[in-house]
């Protein structure tokens, strides 16, 4: 397959950036937490694991593994395991973490780009934690369904593209992400009915992120009592009027082969 020189460097710049970050990267002993580390997303990885189902004896990918923290907690949960990012740096870490939970045996990493799989029919599901937007979408939906069993999901969290006020945060915090990548819109998100059997979507922060106003004040048992309501109210208002979840944060999206 030719390889697309504008693609290649967008890889480039992916692993320098990735490798930077996780070589300056602090353990959380001695340092403030971090938004996310402060349970931001913790229900939304529930809902992820319970839409996944029971992973014993299952191959699974986990898509974009960075440190690998979710492959370690996919192969606890019975699964057979193999990590793939495009980080040196981040896999260097993951198998370290790998190493000392002894997960050797059911835990396997590998250095590559979600565009260019080197897989056919391999996996029962594929994992993926806010990696799709970083990719040429055309080749990587492409290259899971390739990956995929004919039975076979993919569950993926990414960021949406249509709420204002989160477009504008992103406009004015840049050095928060890469330049390449882009949160997926819902044209994309409807596209992938071509490809999969079954597309279903789960939206997260509508309203529960309203409890961000507690995270700076460090109050961080106020923080996740709200996200935990908030959040609930969204699943209501989500059940009431669909289509607005076109605005949230994010969405949780799961694919069937």
């Amino acid at each position: 397959m030719a390889v697309d020189p504008q693609i290649t460097e967008r890889h480039t710049f992916e692993k320098k950036f990735y490798d930077h970050q996780t070589s300056n990267h602090q353990t959380t002993k001695g340092r403030k937490k971090g938004y996310y580390e402060a349970g931001a997303l913790d229900n939304v990885y529930v809902k992820m694991m319970r839409l996944a189902g029971d992973l014993r004896r299952k191959r699974v990918l986990d898509f974009g593994c960075g440190r690998g923290g979710t492959s370690i907690h996919y192969t606890r949960k019975g699964a057979l395991v193999i990590g793939l990012d495009i980080s040196r740096e981040a896999l260097k870490k993951a198998r370290e973490s790998a190493q000392r939970e002894n997960l050797q045996e059911r835990l396997f990493f590998i250095q590559g780009a979600g565009e260019y799989l080197p897989f056919k029919r391999a996996f029962d599901v594929v994992m993926g934690v806010s990696v799709l937007h970083h990719l040429d979408l055309r080749l990587a939906t492409q290259a899971v369904k390739d990956i995929l069993k004919e039975d076979g999901r993919a569950i993926f969290l990414e960021p949406l593209a249509h709420n204002p006020l989160i477009s504008l945060f992103r406009k004015f915090t840049p050095w928060k992400r890469t330049k390449d990548e882009r949160p997926l819109s819902m044209d994309f998100i409807e596209s992938l009915k071509k490809d999969f059997s079954e597309v279903n979507i789960h939206g997260f922060g509508l309203f529960s992120m309203l409890s961000f106003i507690f995270f700076p004040l460090r109050a961080y048992g106020l923080f996740r009592f709200s996200i935990e309501h908030l959040s609930a109210f969204d699943d209501f208002v989500f059940q009431m009027v669909p289509g607005i979840q076109r605005y949230c944060w994010g969405v949780i999206i799961d694919l069937h082969n």
